[in-house]
């Protein structure tokens, strides 16, 4: 019977004598990973782990120091080996971590993609239902500017498509109405009448994932190898970042993490002329200089636009 992370949590806690100081720092660890993975505790893999520890969650490198990712490490490995151990799980994922570098961690730099780029990554996705479903994922993505969180949160009864927008729950849990462009609308629309039809309904369930994950079925003796749907249940953040990683390698466009997506619609919004207060509008920002910071100023198209015809 699957078990929730955060009840084991606080079985081993209770489980052990540890001084209130430990239990704290050892409940932040173990709830921050919860927060960034809130799965069951046997689908919790290897690769979460180690995308906790490396990562900011967007795919960018993490500026913790090394003794705060050693002891975080640390924690890891203690817990998982006790959930393995108590027999909640087949498999401890934690096992080979202590052999994983944890040097300081260097942010990689931002990426703006260009408009050629990011055609270049939709044309990417094959015809099919998942082609269709991870085009449909990423154009939504650059068309809107949602974060990672919010594009597998994403359930049909937020999606209103006769008036082009889409309800979100983002950062803080801050409630937010976003405009859907025309062509992201008609590409959702689309994606609703397969999922519709996939199901032999009029429409998709309104509290069904607008991005259902799946995984391939058959292949073996010469079978031809399927992508099956679970209707039901939502991508996660791990997936999509793996979506978007091969999709950018199947167009030959380099490294695309997931918030370059969201970097590249503030781009997009700069080209066309928008002002600042624009784009920290549709970002959501509180401030314009985190807008101006962190999605604007360091761009290298901006560098590029401004020296391109420089003149003696």
């Amino acid at each position: 019977m699957p078990i929730r992370q955060d009840t084991l949590r606080r079985r081993w806690l209770a489980a052990n004598n540890y001084a209130p100081s430990t239990v704290k720092t050892y409940s932040e660890t173990l709830m921050a990973f919860e927060r960034r993975y809130p799965i069951h505790a046997e689908r919790v893999r290897p690769e979460h782990l180690v995308d906790y520890l490396t990562t900011d969650g967007s795919g960018e490198g993490t500026r913790r120091a090394p003794s705060t990712l050693d002891r975080q490490r640390t924690v890891l490995r203690v817990f998982w080996r006790w959930v393995k151990r108590e027999g909640y799980v087949k498999l401890d994922p934690s096992e080979g971590l202590e052999e994983l570098h944890l040097g300081r961690g260097e942010r990689r730099p931002g990426r703006w993609l260009t408009r050629d780029e990011a055609r270049r990554l939709l044309d990417a996705c094959e015809q099919g239902d998942q082609g269709q479903r991870d085009r449909t994922l990423m154009l939504t993505a650059l068309l809107t500017g949602l974060r990672r969180s919010e594009l597998v949160g994403l359930i049909w009864r937020e999606v209103d498509l006769g008036q082009g927008r889409v309800t979100v729950k983002g950062k803080g849990g801050k409630l937010a109405t976003i405009g859907l462009p025309e062509q992201a609308r008609h590409a959702l629309m689309g994606w609703r009448e397969t999922i519709a039809a996939r199901q032999g309904r009029k429409a998709p369930g309104p509290n069904q994932p607008v991005f259902p994950t799946g995984r391939k079925h058959g292949g073996l003796n010469n079978s031809t190898e399927d992508y099956v749907f679970d209707w039901n249940t939502p991508l996660t953040p791990w997936t999509v970042r793996k979506i978007i990683a091969r999709r950018a390698e199947d167009a030959g466009v380099g490294t695309v993490a997931t918030h370059d997506l969201r970097r590249s619609f503030a781009g997009f919004l700069d080209e066309d002329g928008t002002d600042l207060k624009g784009i920290q509008a549709a970002l959501r920002h509180s401030s314009p200089d985190v807008t101006a910071r962190c999605y604007l100023d360091r761009s290298p198209r901006r560098a590029l636009d401004a020296t391109a015809n420089l003149r003696l």
